[in-house]
């Protein structure tokens, strides 16, 4: 079965998903708006904190 979600439902089941100290990363940041914008964003705020 297909499910056809749009941009913003898939953003925020994405989000959900994410650790917590990478949550609280994004809130420094403009609200991307789309899918492709927020897992780029989510994946550099994650390798700052591994790099730290």
């Amino acid at each position: 079965a297909r499910i056809d979600w749009d941009d913003a439902a898939l953003r925020a089941v994405f989000k959900d998903g994410l650790k917590e100290n990478v949550k609280n990363g994004l809130i420094h940041y403009k609200k991307p708006e789309t899918l492709h914008a927020l897992i780029e964003l989510a994946t550099r705020i994650d390798h700052r904190l591994w790099e730290r």
